[in-house]
């Protein structure tokens, strides 16, 4: 009980996301394929974490500070938290892409999405999932990395530093989260392809109105929040000049504003369409 309080209280930010991503993916899926998503994705989440923290792949060698969670839960050298992470962030992922790939319509329960299981269960639609949750990280680990000068703390440092090309964060590990939110996705595709040939259909545990859009929305809201903190950071002066702040805010800028625009005009031009078809 003591792991649930602490994380409730020193990890905020990640009770929101978990908790999110079991509304959306109830919603969408039902209450089964939630399930699995969560078990799946952070299974896989915590093995790339412990074989990078061990050997340095995929993400490139780094260690947490056991300080900074003195009454959180660990697997084998690996925060809960973290893990979670992954699960929830994979779903967002797949489901945004999705919606932004599908045809979409005005209904009775908002904006609603065309269900194709070909498309759900594409590997084009994984492979995007991967780039855009790795997009997110390019505007998320810069300014985390930076944790120390904000409420989040220091949770982490690299080992690996010869490659620590993008504000001191390695190369690898960008590669690191399109494979492991890849392999994520596909195998959750795969068990989705399973559960579909024996009849388990996707069966909505109950409605959100556009529900489409949730995921999409999640990402928004996260970017915007980073936007935010790196604003504060900004004008921090405990930020000494090395970490190259402002640099940084322009790199959360311009990630966010060009997913923000692309996603805003690509449901307009969807809409737009479905509503001159049906005309």
């Amino acid at each position: 009980m003591d792991y649930v309080i602490s994380m409730f209280v020193d990890r905020p930010y990640v009770v929101s996301l978990v908790i999110t991503f079991l509304i959306v993916a109830a919603a969408e899926r039902g209450w089964l394929r939630m399930f699995l998503w969560l078990i799946v994705g952070t299974f896989i989440g915590w093995l790339s974490e412990f074989t990078s923290t061990r050997t340095g792949f995929p993400f490139a060698w780094y260690e947490y500070y056991p300080a900074s969670f003195p009454n959180e839960l660990w697997i084998a050298g690996i925060p809960l938290f973290a893990s979670l992470s992954f699960a929830a962030l994979s779903y967002f992922g797949h489901s945004a892409v999705y919606t932004l790939m599908s045809p979409l319509r005005k209904g009775p329960n908002g904006i609603e999405r065309t269900e194709n299981m070909q498309l759900l269960l594409s590997l084009k639609v994984a492979l995007w999932a991967a780039l855009l949750t790795t997009w997110t990280d390019f505007v998320v680990d810069p300014v985390a990395h930076l944790g120390e000068y904000w409420f989040l703390g220091k949770i982490y440092f690299w080992i690996t530093s010869s490659a620590a090309w993008h504000f001191d964060i390695p190369l690898w590990n960008y590669f690191g989260w399109l494979l492991t939110i890849f392999t994520i996705v596909y195998a959750n595709q795969r068990i989705d392809g399973f559960l579909i040939r024996r009849g388990f259909l996707h069966r909505s545990a109950f409605r959100l109105p556009h529900l489409p859009l949730w995921s999409i929305g999640y990402f928004i809201g996260n970017y915007l929040f980073i936007l935010a903190v790196n604003i504060y950071l900004y004008y921090n002066p405990a930020v000494p000049p090395e970490k190259q702040i402002g640099l940084v805010l322009a790199n959360t800028a311009l990630f966010v504003a060009a997913f923000i625009l692309f996603t805003v005009l690509c449901i307009r031009y969807k809409l737009k369409s479905s509503a001159s078809y049906t005309s």
